[in-house]
């Protein structure tokens, strides 16, 4: 089993419509706030679970760290995405490198109208308004 949450890029992996820290509805592809999904699968803005886990890791008086703030559960180690390396929050800098699935839409074939999925890193997107579409290496 994992130790890492991971990031979703896809509306079919999410288990609510919104963060359950902010409320605020979720924007699938948003390049400024990537979705996360803690181990025991709820989900969040990154930002916003990144605080919580600040917050109850610094918080002498909980005895469990990287706990989800809604089920009060082990949530994983947060993937490090960029900037700042939180000890304790992200595994380390190197193992916790993310890989994103292909966000296509495929035009043909049997899986016609289907999400590629194809596993990619997270330097291979481009930006299509505010939305952050990652690409496998045939969709480049």
């Amino acid at each position: 089993m994992s130790k890492i949450s991971k990031i979703i890029n896809s509306i079919e992996y999410l288990t609510s419509d919104r963060c359950l820290i902010s409320y605020e509805i979720f924007k699938i592809g948003d390049c400024y706030s990537p979705i996360v999904q803690l181990l025991c699968r709820h989900t969040f803005y990154y930002d916003n679970i990144l605080q919580s886990y600040i917050i109850t890791n610094n918080n002498k008086t909980i005895n469990f760290k990287r706990m989800c703030p809604y089920c009060s559960c082990y949530g994983g180690y947060l993937p490090y995405i960029s900037g700042e390396y939180h000890k304790g929050i992200h595994l380390n800098q190197n193992v916790s490198k993310i890989t994103m699935n292909c966000d296509v839409i495929l035009k043909s074939g049997k899986n016609k109208e289907k999400i590629c999925g194809c596993k990619t890193d997270s330097n291979s997107y481009k930006i299509v308004g505010d939305i952050k579409l990652y690409l496998c290496g045939r969709h480049k």
